[in-house]
């Protein structure tokens, strides 16, 4: 199973206090409790426990240190809309840096 990085703030430990009893992982409908380790996908907003989306613990506990700030995750239905998005954003930023040279060279 392909997975994504992490941000910090998406590790349940972290943000604990976001999630109530009331959450359900929404891989396998199962509750995910404030004591399970959990990630939130930061586009859909979902609980995932990791064992269902296939992350380690160990993985887990190095996104939670200060290294680990910089990432960002995303369950599997975003992932492919976010990558669009940055497909999509790469394409428009090498037209205007295409637009931008034309410019430079008719000064």
């Amino acid at each position: 199973m392909k997975w994504q990085l992490v941000k910090k703030s998406s590790v349940s430990d972290v943000a604990a206090e976001e999630k109530t009893e009331k959450e359900q992982c929404k891989s396998c409908l199962h509750n995910v409790r404030s004591c399970e380790k959990a990630l939130m996908c930061e586009t859909c907003k979902h609980w995932y426990h990791l064992k269902c989306v296939g992350v380690s613990t160990k993985l887990y506990e190095i996104l939670q240190t200060d290294e680990g700030k910089h990432f960002h995750w995303f369950c599997d239905g975003c992932d492919s809309v976010v990558m669009m998005e940055l497909c999509n954003i790469a394409v428009r930023c090498d037209k205007i840096e295409s637009e931008l040279t034309k410019m430079n060279e008719q000064l």
